[in-house]
C-alpha cells in the first residue's frame, strides 16, 4: 500500500493542519484515557494504604474530571475528522473525473466503463476510511500500546516482555491472513466492475434485450457473476473472521498467563496490589488496540485494493498532450493536409503508412471503403483523439500538435454513427456544444436538422425532457438532434460519420437539402455509404486496408473502367442497393 500512498498526497495536503490537529487531539484523548489507572494506583498505594486522607478529595476530583475532558476533546475531534473525510473524497473524485475526461481513447477503449465508474464512486468511498476516526484512532492506539508496554515493563520487566511476545504473535497471524483477504478482495472488485458494466449495457439496450427475448439469459448471467463475486466476498469474510478469532485466542491465553504470573509475584511480595491492578489495566489497554487492528484487517485490505485501483487511474498519463500553453488557432480557412501520416493501434499492426491527403478549404470530402479500412480513424486523428506516430496533420499549414487542444477541437462539428443523447431537454442536447446559444439559434439549428418536425408533435416542443439515454426517441431522431448540435456550433470543419445511416429516405432528403446550405464555406469530411451523399461530394477518397487507392470526383472516378470505386458503384446499381459496401 505504501508504494501507492504518494498518489493521495496532493489531495490530503490541503487538510494537513486539520489532520495534524486530529492526530494531536487523538493522542491527547488517549493520554487522558490512560491516566485513570495511574490515578487509581496512586489512590490505592499512596492514599488508602498510607491513610493520607487529606489527598483524597483532590485525587477524586482529578479522577472524575479526566474522562469528561477526554470526551469533550473526542467530540470536537470527530467533527473535524468528518469535515476532512468528506472534503477529501470529493476532491479525489473530482480529480479522477477530470483526468478521465482528458485520458486518451486508448485508455477508454481498453478499460470498461463499469470499472471506471466503480473506481470513482466505490473505491474512493473505501479510501475515505483512511481519514476517518477509526483510522486516526489506530495512530492513537499505537501510542496507547507503546505507553502501556513501557509502564508494564517499568512495573515488571518479565511481564512486559511477555506482553510484547503476545503482540508479535498478533503480527504473524495478521500477515498470514491479510494476504488471503487482499487476494479475495481483488477478485471481488474485478467481478463487481464487470457487473456494473454489464448492468449499464443491459439497461441501455433494454429494447434489444426484450426484442430478442434475452431477459432470462441476462438474469442467469447476472446471477452467475453475482454468485462468483459473493464467493470471493465470502472468502475475504472467512479470513477476516478467522484472523479475529485467532487473535482473540492469543489475547485470551496471553493475558491469562500474564495475570497469573502477576498474582504469583504479588504473593511473593515482589509486586504491590496497586501494581497488579495497574498492570492488569495496561495489559488490556495494550491488547485491545491490537485486537481492534485485527478486526480492521478486512477493511484495511479493501482500502489497499481500492488505493491500488485508484492509483492505476491517477498514474495514467494522457497519450495526447493537450498543449495548454500552445497558441490558439483563430478562424482558419480550413485547409487540411495529411502529410506522410503513419499510425498503428498496436505496434505490430500498422494501419496507415505514409498516407497523404489534401482537403481544400470549403470542400466536401467523402471517405469510402469497407469497414476497418481506416475512414473513421482518419477523422479521429484529425481531431487528435489519437496522435500520429510519424508524419503530421496540418490545418492551414500548422501542425495540429502545435495548437492548443481545446482551441483545435472547437473548430469541429461532429456527428457520429452512434448518436449520443444526454439526459435533459431537446434544446439542452442541441446546445450541448454551445451552452450560451440563444433560443432562436437553437431553434434555427433544430429546423435545419429537421428536429422541429418531430419535436413539434411533443407536448413541450424543444423543452421536452428526453430521459436517460434519450429513451423516448428513435435512433433517427437522436441522429437529427446530433446533427443540430453540430450545426449550432457553427464549425469551420464538419465531420459526419455515417450521420444519416439510420434515417428514412424522406428525412435524409430533407437533411441533405439543409446540409447543402450548411456545408457552404466549410471543410467537410463525410464517412458515408449512401450514394446520395457520396456522388455530391467535391472529392471522393476510396480507402482499402489503410491506403488511399483512388481519389477524385464521382465523374472522374467513373471514367476509370477498372477502378475499384466504379466496380463498387456498378455492383450497387445492379443489385438495387442504396449503399456502397
Amino acid at each position: 500500500m505504501t508504494k501507492h500512498w504518494h498518489v493521495l498526497k496532493p489531495y490530503l495536503r490541503p487538510f494537513k493542519k486539520r489532520l495534524l490537529t486530529a492526530i494531536a487531539a487523538t493522542a491527547l484523548f488517549n493520554v487522558l484515557a490512560l491516566c485513570p489507572p495511574l490515578i487509581f494506583r496512586y489512590l490505592i498505594d499512596r492514599v488508602v494504604a498510607t491513610e493520607q486522607w487529606h489527598r483524597l478529595a483532590a485525587v477524586l476530583i482529578i479522577y472524575a474530571l479526566t474522562p469528561v475532558l477526554a470526551h469533550v476533546i473526542h467530540f470536537a475531534n470527530t467533527q473535524n475528522i468528518i469535515y476532512v473525510a468528506h472534503r477529501f473524497v470529493a476532491g479525489l473524485r473530482l480529480a479522477m473525473y477530470r483526468l478521465l475526461m482528458h485520458l486518451s481513447m486508448r485508455f477508454h477503449t481498453e478499460n470498461p466503463t463499469g470499472g471506471k465508474i466503480t473506481r470513482i464512486m466505490d473505491d474512493t468511498e473505501t479510501v475515505q476510511q483512511l481519514v476517518n476516526g477509526q483510522t486516526i484512532q489506530l495512530l492513537g492506539d499505537m501510542l496507547v500500546y507503546l505507553f502501556s508496554v513501557v509502564v508494564a515493563v517499568s512495573i515488571h520487566p518479565l511481564l512486559g516482555m511477555l506482553l510484547v511476545l503476545v503482540t508479535l504473535l498478533y503480527a504473524g497471524a495478521y500477515r498470514f491472513f491479510s494476504r488471503r483477504i487482499s487476494k479475495a478482495t481483488h477478485s471481488a472488485r474485478r467481478i463487481n466492475d464487470e457487473l456494473v458494466g454489464r448492468l449499464q449495457e443491459t439497461l441501455e439496450g433494454i429494447r434489444h434485450v426484450r426484442i430478442f427475448t434475452q431477459e432470462e439469459q441476462e438474469r442467469e448471467t447476472y446471477l452467475q457473476r453475482t454468485a462468483e463475486g459473493l464467493s470471493h466476498h465470502f472468502t475475504s469474510g472467512i479470513n477476516t473472521v478467522s484472523l479475529s478469532a485467532v487473535c482473540n485466542v492469543i489475547a485470551g491465553y496471553g493475558s491469562t498467563v500474564i495475570y497469573g504470573l502477576a498474582g504469583y509475584f504479588v504473593l511473593q511480595g515482589t509486586m504491590t496490589l496497586g501494581d497488579l491492578l495497574a498492570l492488569n489495566t495496561y495489559v488490556w489497554m495494550a491488547l485491545h488496540p491490537a485486537l481492534r487492528l485485527t478486526s480492521f484487517a478486512g477493511q484495511f485490505a479493501q482500502i489497499r485494493v481500492s488505493l491500488e485501483r485508484i492509483a492505476e487511474i491517477l498514474n495514467e498519463q494522457p497519450d495526447v498532450d493537450p498543449n495548454a500553453d500552445a497558441p490558439s488557432i483563430e478562424c482558419p480557412h480550413g485547409n487540411v493536409e495529411f502529410r506522410n501520416v503513419s499510425f498503428r493501434y498496436e505496434a505490430d499492426q500498422p494501419l496507415f503508412d505514409g498516407l497523404n491527403l489534401n482537403a481544400k478549404a470549403g470542400k466536401t470530402v467523402a471517405l469510402v471503403g469497407h469497414t476497418g479500412c481506416g475512414k473513421t480513424t482518419l477523422t479521429a486523428l484529425l481531431m487528435r483523439m489519437w496522435d500520429v506516430q510519424e508524419g503530421a496533420i496540418l490545418i492551414d499549414g500548422t501542425d495540429i500538435r502545435q495548437i492548443n487542444l481545446r482551441s483545435l477541437r472547437r473548430l469541429f462539428g461532429v456527428v457520429l454513427q452512434s448518436p449520443v443523447v444526454f439526459e435533459g431537454t431537446i434544446a439542452e442536447n442541441i446546445a450541448y456544444g454551445r451552452p450560451a446559444a440563444s433560443a432562436q439559434e437553437i431553434e434555427d439549428a433544430a429546423r435545419a436538422a429537421e428536429v422541429l418536425e418531430f419535436a413539434g408533435r411533443m407536448p413541450e416542443g424543444l423543452q421536452t425532457a428526453l430521459g436517460s439515454y434519450g429513451i423516448k426517441l428513435s435512433l433517427g431522431q437522436k441522429q437529427r438532434i446530433s446533427i443540430a448540435r453540430a450545426l449550432l456550433r457553427n464549425p469551420r470543419i464538419l465531420v459526419m460519420d455515417e450521420a444519416t445511416s439510420s434515417l428514412d429516405s424522406e428525412a435524409e432528403a430533407a437533411i441533405q437539402r439543409a446540409l447543402k446550405r450548411v456545408l457552404q464555406g466549410r471543410t467537410s469530411f463525410i464517412v458515408a455509404h449512401r450514394l446520395s451523399t457520396i456522388i455530391n461530394a467535391d472529392a471522393i477518397v476510396v480507402m482499402q486496408h489503410g491506403k488511399i487507392i483512388e481519389e477524385g470526383s464521382h465523374e472522374q472516378l467513373m471514367t476509370n473502367p477498372d477502378g475499384y470505386y466504379r466496380m463498387l458503384y456498378e455492383k450497387m446499381r445492379e443489385s438495387g442497393k442504396e449503399t456502397l459496401t
